[in-house]
């Protein structure tokens, strides 16, 4: 996704995991201890804590979390941020790789109820992009039908 503001602007913006709930739709919260992140995300099949730790810290490049040993969910993610061509922004790459509780069904109904990472990842970004360009985050949540 190609966002246009500078690295530095979005990178600042991933490394305080509170301010991620701007934009990050189940996202609600996170709890920050040196290294570690709690993520608090609420889902259809309820509330979940995924704790993790920060495991990569290239500023204005990079960031990467792992669940730490023990977590109830297994998830690792990365974001990588490079100038874009030509001066117009940003290039941002997320990567989420995730266990979900029930093994492929449970990859099967995140996809199905669209609650997937991959999926989530793309709608996020745009949402990100909206956010950082325009200073808000366009929704049809308000629409009202005639």
């Amino acid at each position: 996704m190609t966002i246009a503001v500078p690295r530095h602007r979005i990178y600042e913006m991933w490394r305080d995991p509170q301010r991620l709930a701007d934009f990050m739709q189940d996202l609600t919260g996170a709890e920050v201890s040196d290294d570690r992140v709690t993520w608090i995300i609420d889902s259809p099949d309820g509330r979940y804590r995924v704790d993790t730790q920060l495991v990569l810290d290239r500023k204005d490049e990079a960031l990467a979390w792992r669940s730490v040993e023990g977590a109830d969910i297994q998830i690792e993610a990365k974001v990588q941020f490079r100038d874009a061509a030509a001066g117009r922004g940003t290039e941002v790459e997320a990567h989420v790789a995730w266990r979900p509780h029930g093994g492929i069904v449970g990859h099967w109904a995140s996809a199905l109820r669209r609650t997937d990472p991959a999926v989530r990842g793309r709608q996020e970004l745009k949402r990100l992009k909206m956010l950082l360009e325009t200073g808000e985050i366009a929704t049809s949540a308000n629409r009202r039908d005639p």
